[in-house]
């Protein structure tokens, strides 16, 4: 990975560890609109849930980047995490935005002793890219990663794994 990547430390969650983004609306001066990236933690915060709908920008998945790679992760590693972009209807990540959601996996990935399972369900074309995209900067993290079409193979690939590595039976994605 080129050096442009390394751009500062990951920026802490205000919350000591994990921050739960469940935030759908947020209001401004003009009024309130919908947020298109949910996540939720799961199996005792040792998985991440995300689902992206709408029209997703790239200030969106930062954020929830660099809350499910807190510091405090080491503590207590996220095992696997699975992405959901079905419902996204409009994408507008840059370049320098997904390099940077990148370094930051990258980093979190050092004070890890565990490698994480990260499986992206994402259908159509250009998500899937960027999907794609991401999971070649972050292939030094050591994670297990894959970019999936089809819903229920992500779903069945990712619990396999789980067990296997892990032995966590995953019930909800």
């Amino acid at each position: 990975m080129p050096d442009s990547l390394d751009q500062g430390p990951i920026p802490s969650v205000s919350q000591a560890g994990f921050a739960l983004l469940e935030v759908e609306w947020i209001c401004r001066n003009s009024g309130c609109i919908s947020m298109p990236l949910k996540v939720k933690h799961l199996d005792e915060r040792r998985g991440v849930y995300s689902e992206a709908s709408g029209h997703l920008t790239g200030d969106e998945p930062l954020q929830a980047v660099t809350e499910v790679n807190s510091p405090a992760i080491g503590a207590s590693p996220v095992l696997y995490t699975f992405f959901d972009f079905n419902d996204v209807t409009r994408v507008d990540i840059s370049n320098s935005q997904l390099r940077r959601a990148a370094a930051i996996s990258i980093r979190a990935s050092a004070h890890q002793a565990v490698g994480r399972i990260v499986a992206i369900y994402a259908k159509d074309d250009f998500p899937f890219a960027l999907a794609r995209m991401w999971q070649v900067f972050v292939d030094q993290t050591g994670w297990a990663t894959r970019v999936f079409r089809d819903r229920s193979e992500a779903t069945a690939w990712v619990r396999e794994l789980a067990i296997v590595r892990f032995g966590i039976q995953i019930a909800e994605l």
